[in-house]
């Protein structure tokens, strides 16, 4: 499932659609488990953010990466053109909350280039 994870196909089933089935699985599991997790078994880290605009928390699962100093999330937007909302989030409020269980994901170079031009930022999260 990760390797189909990393596939154009996967991308453009996922990308519109992830989300909402994060949601979905988070609250029928009490935030315990994502879709992400249970279809492809890629660890996530469930980031709560302040929405930039909205001043409201924004929940959104997102791949984890193990930091010595906490975990780091990628912007990558599968390789779109923008930037994800939770990255602009971070931008203009960096506190942010983190639940996570967290492994490599191996379809970032590819999302890379499929990104094109647009650089994808990385932030690592760490305790405070």
């Amino acid at each position: 499932m990760r390797a189909f994870a990393a596939t154009k196909m996967a991308r453009a089933l996922f990308a519109p659609t992830a989300h909402h089935l994060d949601q979905f699985v988070g609250k029928l599991t009490r935030g315990k488990r994502s879709f992400v997790g249970i279809t492809a078994g890629i660890p996530s880290v469930t980031l709560t953010t302040m929405g930039a605009k909205s001043g409201k928390p924004r929940t959104v699962v997102l791949l984890g990466i193990p930091h010595p100093d906490g975990v780091a999330v990628v912007a990558a937007n599968y390789g779109g053109a923008r930037h994800p909302a939770w990255y602009h989030n971070i931008k203009a409020n960096p506190a942010v909350t983190v639940t996570n269980g967290v492994k490599i994901y191996p379809g970032l170079t590819k999302e890379e280039a499929w990104a094109g031009d647009r650089h994808i930022e990385a932030f690592v999260l760490t305790r405070t």
